[in-house]
């Protein structure tokens, strides 16, 4: 996207990365909807799988043995 709309990409801010693809201006705006559809979609899933990840804790009280799974093992020595 970045390098479709005629932008340098660098690699944490310091290393410029040659571009991959031509500038096209006429892709640019495609690029950016389907970036900004995407970024929404795996917001989406992530706030589902976390609510998943609760509902299995708090509501179903872990009757599945889920939220033990998913949970950080905390080891204490």
């Amino acid at each position: 996207m970045t390098w479709a709309g005629g932008f340098d990409v660098y690699l944490v801010g310091m290393i410029k990365i040659p571009a991959l693809i031509a500038e096209n201006k006429a892709l640019y705006p495609s690029f950016v909807s389907i970036h900004l559809a995407s970024s929404v979609l795996l917001l989406t899933l992530s706030l589902i799988h976390m609510g998943a990840g609760l509902y299995h804790g708090y509501v179903i009280k872990d009757r599945y043995n889920v939220w033990t799974r998913m949970a950080l093992r905390v080891r204490r020595d």
